[in-house]
């Protein structure tokens, strides 16, 4: 019996041009190989599944291809896979290109074995390749064994290192690579990858099943291989359909996850109840069908924002035009609420063991508190439009103030919490004239940038425009020099002041 060949194996990219969603990496690496600038270092980062190790392979290749004729001199961006230098390194097994999984040559000594084997030059390729994948995993000593290796390698010596976590890489190591970040790829490409090899496969798939295995993916192309290759297998030669993808991860179909969210808005406890306890008899995980409400708000909530996205969250027709309805239907304030419940819900289900209980109670709970939103952002519009005239006429009777005195601004400037404004103008201002509409007085150099400031408070608080003369000098005491002159004057304080030797009066508040 013939052994099995994954699909994510069975369609590995051969080329640079094969690799999907890649195109930065892919133009930047078949520049490179056109124009002889090689690197003697790079490091690939990225999730797992989106090409790091199938690109060190391909480009591993491109160095050495030997061409269909075994006549090939130098470097091609595209590599015939034929010749014995491709057909190696595609089966692993090139004695010049070295592939080392870091988690198993984690120590020093491995490190020092791999940098003595590099001095000596390739014995069937052009260039020497070590490909190190998951580089993060190396020890402390071995990062520091590496680096002047790394940094001046022998010219036949190229090292590609591989990661999904960058942040544990040494930035010594980081600043002697070019680094490249391979992104997760989009839904839409992957969408077509997958439709491409089902067709090759002489697989038959709906456009929605493809689509759901896309987004279950999560911009890792081999997971979503995986993930194909489960599903042929358990449609056993009939067609896959979104619903047997649904079964087979455990999702909850899109139409229980639409009924409950309508009860729950539409503040049906009773009915959400019967679904959720059907859910349940099913075999049903509460958290499953929370996540899957929660993913279903979300998407509410990106069509809202914009219509023409729905066509990327589903490729279902019905599907989209519930999206759209239900979008134009609710407002952002209502998904905020859901999802902050929701979220709520999957932190009570980890410390409770009765989880059917507590998701019927957290459907109470949403029920009530979404239709207490709904009905709170539907009245406001009505209340806006019905006060819009007694607005307009308290604006127009708005009350103006009275301004006498210097002692009535500062006054004002404390009830309007201008705290600054007022201490200058009572201890440093010396006024020579105050009217209405005018004050004329002396501010020490470093106060004059009030000037601006309290001519437009006194025009916020009177409706009138002030002129705030300044003058080099006056003989006018200061606010607070007024308030302590008159303190003085009262018999009680003066003799409280001659009953301690030296005392005097600093300050005056009311």
């Amino acid at each position: 019996m013939t052994r099995h060949i994954p699909l994510s194996l069975k369609t590995r990219p051969q080329t640079l041009t094969d690799l999907k969603g890649q195109e930065v990496l892919t133009r930047t690496l078949t520049n490179a190989i056109s124009s002889g600038k090689i690197a003697h270092g790079y490091i690939f980062t990225g999730i797992r599944g989106v090409g790091k190790t199938s690109t060190a392979r391909i480009f591993a290749k491109s160095l050495n291809c030997l061409g269909v004729d075994g006549k090939n001199t130098l470097p091609t961006a595209t590599p015939c896979g034929v010749c014995e230098n491709c057909q190696a390194i595609s089966e692993s097994r090139h004695m010049d290109v070295i592939e080392l999984d870091a988690a198993s040559h984690t120590g020093v000594d491995n490190m020092r074995s791999i940098l003595d084997e590099s001095r000596y030059r390739p014995v069937a390729a052009r260039y020497k390749i070590y490909i190190i994948d998951e580089v993060h995993m190396l020890s402390t000593s071995a990062f520091n064994a590496m680096l002047k290796t790394l940094e001046e390698p022998p010219e036949h010596v190229i090292f590609i290192l591989a990661t999904t976590e960058l942040q544990k890489v040494p930035i010594t190591i980081l600043s002697r690579c070019q680094r490249f970040n391979l992104p997760r790829i989009s839904i839409n490409v992957l969408q077509n990858y997958y439709g491409d090899v089902a067709k090759k496969e002489g697989i038959d798939i709906d456009l929605d099943a493809l689509h759901l295995i896309a987004r279950e993916a999560d911009g890792s192309a081999r997971d979503g291989m995986s993930l194909l290759d489960q599903a042929i297998a358990l449609s056993h030669k009939e067609k896959i359909t979104v619903q047997k993808i649904t079964e087979m991860l455990g999702r909850t179909s899109t139409k229980t996850v639409v009924a409950l969210f309508d009860s729950l808005v539409e503040n049906k406890v009773t009915e959400s109840f019967e679904l959720t306890k059907t859910f349940v008899a099913q075999g049903g995980n509460p958290k499953t069908l929370i996540s899957d409400l929660l993913d279903f708000v979300y998407r509410l909530t990106q069509t809202k924002s914009n219509p023409d996205s729905v066509e990327a969250l589903t490729a279902n027709p019905e599907e989209q035009n519930l999206l759209r309805e239900r979008a134009q239907k609710f407002s952002y304030v209502v998904f905020a609420r859901l999802w902050q419940l929701l979220l709520k819900g999957i932190e009570d289900l980890k410390s409770s063991e009765n989880a059917h209980a507590i998701f019927d109670m957290l459907c109470v709970r949403v029920a009530y508190l979404s239709s207490e939103t709904i009905q709170t952002t539907t009245q406001i519009p009505s209340q806006k439009t019905e006060n819009t005239a007694e607005i307009t006429q308290l604006k127009d009777e708005k009350k103006t103030v009275t301004l006498n005195s210097l002692e009535d601004v500062c006054k004002t400037l404390c009830a309007q919490k201008e705290m600054l404004l007022a201490s200058v103008l009572q201890n440093e201002a010396r006024i020579d004239s105050f009217e209405t509409g005018k004050i004329v007085m002396c501010l020490d150099d470093k106060a004059r940038d009030i000037q601006k400031r309290l001519k437009n408070f006194l025009k916020n608080q009177t409706q009138l425009d002030w002129i705030i003369e300044l003058i080099p000098e006056t003989n006018s005491a200061t606010l607070s020099e007024e308030k302590i002159e008159n303190a003085q004057k009262d018999s009680l304080v003066s003799e409280t002041i001659a009953l301690f030797k030296g005392a005097k009066i600093e300050n005056v508040e009311e």
